[in-house]
C-alpha cells in the first residue's frame, strides 16, 4: 500500500493541547490511507499513523480528527496501545502516555488515556484502566486498577 504523507498546512495556532512552542508548527501526518469528509469536518487516518507537530508525537493504528471549520476540536487515536508524547513547557522530560484509546480534547486541553493506560514523565509512572490528564491545570485523575511508581 502506498504511504500517504499529508503535510497538512494546518498551523493549529488555536490548538489548546499544543504547547506555546508547538502551536506555530505545521502538523505532519503520515498514514497508509486517509478518508476526509469535508462536510462533517472528519478525517480518518489509518495504518501506521504518526503525527508530528513541534514536540508532539502520536503513534497509532488509526486517528480520527474532527474540525469545526479550520479549528481542530478533538482527536481519537486507537491502536494496540497508541502513544502520545509531548514536552510540556518548563519541564525537563517528555510526558509519554499510552492507551488502547487516546482522546484529545483540544477545546478543554484534556488528554484521556483509556484501556491499559499509562502515563510517564521522567522516572515517574502511573497506570490504570484510564487516566484523565488536564494539561492546562497540570492535574490528573486515574481510575480503575491503579498502580504508581
Amino acid at each position: 500500500m502506498n504511504r500517504i504523507l499529508c503535510s497538512l498546512l494546518l498551523v493549529l495556532s488555536q490548538s489548546a493541547v499544543a504547547l506555546k512552542s508547538d502551536r506555530d508548527q505545521t502538523a505532519v501526518i503520515n498514514a497508509d490511507e486517509v478518508e476526509m469528509d469535508f462536510s462533517s469536518g472528519t478525517r480518518i487516518y489509518r495504518g501506521n499513523v504518526s503525527v508530528r507537530q513541534g514536540t508532539i508525537r502520536i503513534i497509532a493504528d488509526q486517528i480520527e480528527v474532527i474540525y469545526d471549520g479550520e479549528q481542530l476540536k478533538n482527536g481519537i487515536a486507537t491502536g494496540n496501545r497508541a502513544v502520545f508524547r509531548q514536552r510540556p513547557d518548563n519541564k525537563d522530560h517528555d510526558m509519554v502516555g499510552l492507551g488502547q484509546r487516546i482522546e484529545l480534547d483540544e477545546i478543554n486541553n484534556i488528554v484521556t488515556f483509556i484501556g491499559d493506560a499509562e502515563l510517564r514523565q521522567g522516572g515517574d509512572t502511573i497506570k490504570g484502566d484510564g487516566i484523565i490528564y488536564d494539561m492546562a491545570r497540570d492535574r490528573m485523575r486515574v481510575f480503575g486498577n491503579t498502580e504508581s511508581s
